[in-house]
């Protein structure tokens, strides 16, 4: 996160099987575009919980 100093960072937690989670995605998107000039980076870990 150091390397993200003085910038705004969001971050999204979120499961496949969540609708809404899934619907956020788009306006995730959507504000990437309008505030970042599209800049989105993507990072993940899929964990499943037994």
């Amino acid at each position: 996160m150091s390397d993200r100093l003085g910038e705004v960072v969001v971050l999204n937690f979120w499961a496949s099987g969540c609708n809404v989670c899934r619907k956020q995605v788009g306006k995730l998107d959507d504000l990437a575009a309008r505030y970042a000039g599209g800049r989105r980076d993507r990072a993940g870990h899929q964990q499943r919980w037994q």
